[in-house]
């Protein structure tokens, strides 16, 4: 224990390490009583009910053992199990079970189950950090598990069994409204077995319109599977309505929706370009890929592997993906075969 406090020390010298529940009796205690900026907040093991608000504080909250033994529930009260506003990208949250969260009322929807970020203050910098959470059975409008609008890092998260009454049962990117040259990285989680009801509404991802100010979302080398959507495609769904979102490297398979509406949903707005690459959309049961393409829109699909989804590989041939065609391939990727 004294260890892992003289580490946190070390790597922190300009701010104060605060521990749960040593010196304070609640993570709400602990953050309350932290600095603007600088500190950190460190939680022992255990199961913690508790809504939580980093009231604008860019702080660093870090579990000591890992989501596996340390908890943060909701208890179903309204509210996100975790507010990020205007933190800033010295925020973070790693290393948490977060369960039991219903959503921060947002443009009047209940959004952000487990996790919500709202940086809406234009602020400079990458945003916040949220690192390593288990995001389990969280529900909300928009974003079941969570919710993002603003500049953020969403890295090596398991985004679980959460659930959207209109879009995002995993996760919703929300268009920019405040300028940040910064994109929404989103890389590396497993986002699986989360729905949506809503029409047109993803049952892992919706990525929304790049919006006024925004560059991209970047989202890369994800696990997309095992979704599902009553109306809308229970992949993804991604927009574009501006200099462009990248979809690369990710997995997405065996997510379960409407025949018409394809695992994958991509949205080409008027001068919008989504570059969606190396992708394997593969053993999905809602068709494979759907394109829309309005004037103007500049699709990008190169170098996919799309497979063995059923009814139909793509709903459509608007994004001109034809075998052959910009290194696009149907293949067997073998899961599980050395």
């Amino acid at each position: 224990m004294a260890c892992c406090a003289q580490a946190l020390n070390a790597t922190d010298a300009q701010g104060s390490l605060r521990i749960v529940p040593d010196h304070y009796p609640t993570i709400q205690a602990a953050i309350v009583a932290s600095a603007p900026a600088g500190d950190t907040v460190l939680i022992r093991s255990g199961t913690y009910y508790e809504l939580l608000d980093f009231q604008e504080k860019a702080i660093v909250l870090t579990s000591e053992s890992g989501p596996e033994s340390t908890v943060i529930d909701g208890g179903g009260n309204p509210g996100s199990v975790a507010k990020l506003r205007d933190v800033g990208e010295q925020g973070v949250l790693r290393g948490f079970t977060l369960r039991g969260g219903t959503g921060t009322l947002w443009h009047g929807t209940r959004s952000g189950g487990g996790v919500i970020v709202l940086e809406t203050l234009g602020l400079s910098g990458q945003g916040p950090i949220i690192e390593g959470n288990w995001i389990i059975g969280n529900t909300a409008g928009c974003g079941g598990g969570v919710l993002v609008e603003g500049a953020a890092r969403i890295l090596r998260n398991r985004i679980l069994d959460n659930t959207a009454t209109e879009s995002g049962g995993g996760l919703f990117v929300e268009a920019f409204i405040t300028p940040n040259s910064n994109p929404r990285v989103v890389q590396e989680n497993e986002i699986c077995g989360c729905a949506a009801f809503g029409p047109d509404g993803a049952g892992g991802v919706t990525i929304a319109g790049s919006g006024f100010f925004n560059l991209q979302t970047i989202f890369t080398r994800n696990i997309v599977a095992c979704n599902q959507a009553a109306l809308g495609p229970p992949g993804m769904r991604i927009a574009g309505t501006g200099p462009g979102n990248l979809v690369e490297g990710n997995t997405i398979f065996a997510n379960q929706g409407a025949s018409s509406a394809g695992a994958v949903s991509l949205v080409y707005g008027s001068d919008s370009h989504i570059t969606f690459r190396a992708n394997a959309v593969v053993y999905n049961f809602a068709s494979g890929v759907r394109c829309y393409v309005a004037p103007g829109g500049h699709p990008s699909f190169e170098c996919n592997d799309i497979h063995g989804n059923a009814p139909a590989n793509f709903v459509d041939d608007q994004c001109g993906p034809v075998w052959g065609v910009n290194n696009n391939f149907n293949a067997d990727p073998m899961f599980g075969q050395a």
